[in-house]
């Protein structure tokens, strides 16, 4: 069950013959979705960095706050894909959807911040014990 997202068509005309060249994608990439719950992280990124300005303390950590966003916002879109009827003309289902569109975009930004966190307290730990 694969969606048709993009045709191209290439007409040129060669000594009367035409050449009619067509490319499908039918396989489905999460590109948007992934860009989007970024926007999302960052928005909440940095509305926790202006608020530790604000407040002149260190009172929000910024990455867990971005990620908390992503959350709130990615529970809101499952249960809008689920409750709603799938557009016409697509074969998948709603679970389907929420997987490539939900689960799959906020499980790469999570890991992502999983790795970023780890590397901070790897490079703290080295910092403590005077290693570089």
């Amino acid at each position: 069950m694969t969606v048709k997202l993009y045709t191209f068509r290439l007409c040129a005309t060669m000594d009367g013959a035409r050449l009619n060249i067509t490319v499908d994608f039918t396989k489905r990439y999460p590109v948007g979705a992934l860009i989007f719950y970024t926007v999302i992280y960052f928005i909440g990124h940095y509305s926790a960095h202006g608020f530790n300005l604000l407040a002149k303390h260190e009172l929000l950590n910024r990455r867990w706050t971005g990620l908390t966003g992503v959350v709130l916002v990615a529970a809101f879109h499952g249960y809008k894909i689920i409750n709603s009827t799938p557009p016409s003309g697509h074969d998948e289902s709603a679970m389907d959807a929420l997987g490539f569109y939900v689960i799959l975009p906020v499980g790469i930004i999570t890991a992502a911040l999983l790795y970023l966190n780890w590397r901070d307290k790897e490079d703290n730990r080295q910092d403590e014990n005077g290693l570089s």
